[in-house]
């Protein structure tokens, strides 16, 4: 059978390891099965198993098209001198870079630094289209440059096109701390992408309402595709869990969070509610496997506790290494703060070990999610409510009753379902 063929605009995408490929990788891996092969753009890569779809799980029939730098561009590094008099003398050509990179990354980072790549893909993207035969445009942000990529092919080729927003954009929750300057053009990007794409896809519920709220007037293109769970991934945390020896139990039940923690994503609330339980004589550990920033005031917030026997800082591992801690221990905890729109993938992989979640976040759908799936929601400042739920969880180890919940809120999700909802559009705008 011929099957059609989808443009794919990703730049994130394997081997790069981040949570935004997981989506786009899941739909990708599983629309084969509905009769569409992906052709993916992505960013280029040195080793030659990259260009290989089967690398990653995708059909032979799938395409992988690489190309622009090895390494994504990042902020120039600053001079290291090993004299101090050099140092001196430099201090003004510091004063001077600092001052002029607000323009620089106005000029060269609007929306964000991807743009390069973003452009190179509008010049050669029609070629590849020609070449691949694809019948229509699936583009992922962030970056969100790729839908401002994904808009100009749209527009030269008459291609219909899907804009699949993992994030939200023009109304973040969280500061813009790069590109202030070009952060004002957001909402006109955000615009010109919503008013000319053929379909708007949101992650989530909350994100769904927010685009419905901002663009009433495009509301008969948006719609609600949540993130899932890869089959493949299902059978990744089984075994790993098979593998855990029985007597790996731990003797103070831990709590473990697998994911950097940065910006506002603060633990604290969780460190001060565990240090309230472990004065009540209910000791729990806390195991943190990820990088972490403020780390020395926290560091310095625990032994002002007296807990820095129950909590545990890990550098980031391996994915692999990840699932391992992950199934060693007794509650998983997501924690999200602030991002009222947005579900975290991390969540559903999290449900796949079917243990307690705790999830400290402010986020109405991943609320929903969790509580559909029997876990604990605090909102990410009260820590009455952390302690609370955490109590709870720790009631839940010695209770079954909550598997069968567990087991249906997987089901639900399940990735290859999902990508059938994205197919049923992709069908619908191919033969209209």
């Amino acid at each position: 059978m011929n099957k059609k063929k989808c443009l794919m605009i990703t730049p994130v995408f394997p081997p790069r390891n981040t949570a935004g490929i997981f989506r786009t990788l899941r739909f990708s891996k599983y629309m084969s099965n509905f009769g569409w092969a992906p052709i993916i753009c992505t960013m280029n890569s040195n080793d030659p198993k990259d260009f290989d779809p089967t690398s990653y799980g995708l059909a032979v029939d799938a395409e992988i098209i690489r190309f622009g730098k090895l390494s994504s561009s990042g902020d120039s590094p600053q001079d290291a001198q090993s004299s101090s008099s050099t140092g001196q003398m430099l201090k003004p050509v510091g004063q001077i870079r600092k001052y002029l990179r607000p323009f620089r990354e106005y000029f060269f980072e609007t929306p964000d630094k991807n743009i390069d790549w973003a452009n190179l893909l509008k010049r050669k993207g029609l070629g590849i289209i020609q070449r691949t035969g694809a019948q229509l445009i699936y583009s992922s942000g962030p970056p969100h440059s790729s839908h401002l990529a994904a808009l100009a092919l749209s527009r030269s080729s008459r291609l219909p096109w899907i804009a699949d927003f993992r994030d939200p954009w023009a109304r973040k929750p969280w500061r813009d701390t790069r590109n202030p300057i070009g952060a004002r053009l957001n909402p006109y990007y955000e615009r010109s992408v919503i008013r000319s794409a053929h379909c708007v896809v949101l992650n989530n519920p909350s994100s769904l309402e927010d685009f419905q709220n901002a663009y009433p007037e495009y509301a008969e293109k948006l719609c609600c595709i949540p993130n899932g769970i890869d089959p493949a991934m299902q059978l990744q945390v089984q075994s790993v869990l098979s593998a855990v020896p029985r007597e790996s139990r731990n003797t103070i039940p831990t709590i473990c969070h697998s994911g950097n923690l940065y910006g506002s994503r603060d633990p604290r609330p969780l460190i001060r509610a565990i240090a309230s339980l472990n004065r009540k004589g209910t000791p729990v550990c806390f195991h943190q496997l990820g990088a972490v920033t403020r780390a020395s005031e926290i560091e310095q917030e625990i032994a002002s506790l007296n807990i820095g026997h129950l909590i545990e800082f890990n550098p980031p591992i391996p994915h692999s290494q990840a699932l391992e801690r992950m199934a060693t221990a007794d509650i998983l905890t997501l924690i999200q703060p602030d991002a009222s729109v947005m579900v975290p993938a991390k969540l559903f992989e999290m449900m796949l070990f079917k243990k307690p979640i705790l999830a400290i976040c402010d986020s109405p759908s991943t609320e929903q999610i969790v509580q559909e799936y029997g876990g604990g929601c605090a909102a990410s400042r009260d820590i009455q409510q952390i302690e609370k739920m955490i109590v709870r969880a720790l009631d839940q180890l010695s209770d079954n009753s909550s598997q069968d919940k567990r087991a249906s809120t997987i089901d639900k999700y399940d990735g290859v379902n999902l990508t059938g909802q994205l197919v049923e559009i992709m069908n619908r705008l191919v033969c209209r």
